[in-house]
């Protein structure tokens, strides 16, 4: 712990009881340490970097360090699992926080961070870019308050460190306590975390492992395909990237991360977004990233005219306007009837405009899911209907029936983009039922069952925590609070392997999913509160 070599080359060195990651020379050299290790003593023993090592890339390539496994893993192993090396809440404590963070790190710590990726901008341009500017102003006001530390620490340093902060920083929750808001409860804290071996992780949109942080502030990386020894790791840097065209992704990279995609997957065919084939009838087009062509799944047709496309291109924009209507509708004025009936309109255009493959699908039964559980959530606290009530039972299976239909769409473009199943095999055992228009004031336990068999027959090998087991969890909870506890056993069965993988899920609702489902529904212990 101390970098000093052994005093003896025979000499023993002592390691720490709880974590065993920390080497001493003696008790007095461990005593020492002890006030600088207790906090990471806890994040170390979760910790597991065994199976993943640094290695360079190639300079041919621009990507300096990349990590690569050590052996392999099936889908569902936990590849690495990697305590922050420094922690920070930027919320709170702005820049201060970071740059104390970063001067108290060990000397090895405060390295492995300065060679995360960031951008530098030369001197010349501190008193120019605004945000230098503000950094700058910053830092001088930081040396003022904390002489000592700001002595420790160089301006350039300082403002690497917040760029650094801005393309590398995981955001944790530490110690959830559950997933349930009670009135009077509080979101717990959140915290920002650099990780040193997860920053080598390269980027792509169909990454081979995904990411959490556990409530200790460990950040795990879980198997989303079997991964080869001596492969490279890949992991996503956009959220709900199964849901995202490869112009929403790319968009997004390039504003926040500085960088243009050009993966596998955004150089393929994009299949968030296609168009029905004029030439076979039955057939999809995709366009191709690399290429920038159109051609048909099934028959290879490539006769797309520039109207057609131009078409399309219009026709998506006003959907999209349709659903952003909605939603600033929402956040004005808050949910009513005329909101949420508004949001079944914009889903029947969708349904009847674009093809069921398309993107927007996922993003309005998102969309619905929150409309209809927010309409339910107000018909019980301003109009003080009971749960059982027609009027909130409807809202609330129409917001399961959303979540179970956006499962469905995710799983199926999961296994498209992991290579379990080809666009061509995809679009000829396409079945359209999921898009289908459905109205919350008439909606039937039928209506709730029929998706129900749909997604417990899907495919079982999906792994993905971020976008699948919460939409389940979430699904289950509406459905429960609707009285249809038969069918959430079933849904949770069938997720009850994904659910221990999804961080967010805190230990008292894993127990309670347990025992729902060991006892067939009889055993509910879960609150008759909406979940958030």
């Amino acid at each position: 712990a101390c970098n000093k070599p052994p005093t003896t080359a025979d000499q023993k060195l002592l390691v720490c009881a709880k974590c065993r990651k920390v080497w001493y020379h003696d008790v007095a050299c461990q005593r020492q340490h002890w006030k600088q290790h207790k906090r990471m003593c806890p994040q170390l023993a979760a910790s597991y970097t065994d199976g993943v090592r640094v290695v360079e890339s190639g300079t041919e390539e621009g990507l300096g360090r990349v990590a690569v496994t050590t052996r392999s893993f099936q889908t569902g192993d936990v590849v690495l699992a990697e305590p922050a090396a420094i922690v920070m809440n930027t919320e709170e404590d702005g820049c201060f926080g970071l740059w104390d963070s970063f001067v108290e790190a060990p000397e090895d710590i405060q390295q492995g961070v300065i060679e995360m990726h960031h951008e530098e901008l030369p001197q010349a341009q501190w008193s120019i870019d605004p945000r230098q500017k503000m950094i700058g102003s910053e830092f001088r006001r930081y040396c003022q308050s904390r002489p000592a530390n700001g002595s420790r620490l160089s301006e350039s340093v300082a403002r690497n460190l917040v760029s650094i902060v801005g393309l590398n920083a995981h955001e944790y929750t530490q110690a959830a306590g559950g997933m349930v808001l009670t009135p009077g409860s509080r979101p717990p804290k959140s915290q920002s975390g650099l990780f040193v071996i997860s920053s080598k992780l390269q980027h792509s949109c169909a990454p081979n492992v995904s990411f959490a942080a556990t409530g200790a502030g460990v950040l795990e990386h879980i198997a989303e395909s079997p991964i080869e020894d001596g492969d490279r790791l890949s992991s996503c840097y956009c959220d709900s990237v199964y849901e995202k065209s490869r112009q929403q992704r790319r968009e997004f990279l390039q504003t926040n991360k500085s960088f243009l995609c050009e993966c596998q997957r955004c150089m393929g065919p994009d299949e968030c977004v296609p168009l029905s084939c004029h030439h076979c009838k039955t057939g999809v087009l995709f366009r191709n990233g690399a290429t920038k062509n159109w051609a048909c799944a099934l028959c290879d047709w490539s006769g797309l005219t520039t109207d057609n496309i131009a078409q399309q291109i219009r026709k998506e924009g006003t959907l999209r306007q349709q659903m952003d209507d909605v939603q600033r509708s929402l956040e004005h004025s808050g949910i009513n009837q005329k909101t949420l009936q508004s949001g079944i309109v914009v889903q029947a255009e969708i349904t009847k405009g674009l093809h069921p493959l398309h993107w927007l699908h996922a993003a309005c039964w998102d969309l619905l899911t929150a409309l209809s559980a927010s309409y339910a959530r107000m018909l019980m606290k301003d109009q003080g209907m009971s749960p059982n009530s027609g009027p909130v039972v409807a809202a609330l299976r129409t917001s399961g029936v959303c979540q179970l239909k956006r499962i469905l769409w995710v799983q199926r473009n999961i296994s498209v983009v992991h290579g379990r199943v080809t666009l061509k095999d995809l679009v000829t055992s396409l079945d359209d039922t999921v898009e289908r228009t459905l109205d919350y004031r008439s909606i039937r336990l039928p209506d709730v069952v029929s998706v129900l068999n749909m997604v417990v027959a899907s495919n079982p090998q999906s792994h993905d925590m971020t976008d699948v087991a919460h939409i389940a969890y979430h699904a289950g909870r509406d459905l429960l609070l609707a009285g249809d506890v038969e069918l959430v056993v079933k849904l949770y069965t069938r997720f009850q392997n994904l659910f221990p993988r999804w961080k967010r899920l805190s230990a008292d609702d894993a127990k309670n999913i347990k025992a729902l489902v060991e006892t067939n529904g009889r055993d509910n212990r879960f609150l008759n509160h909406l979940v958030f």
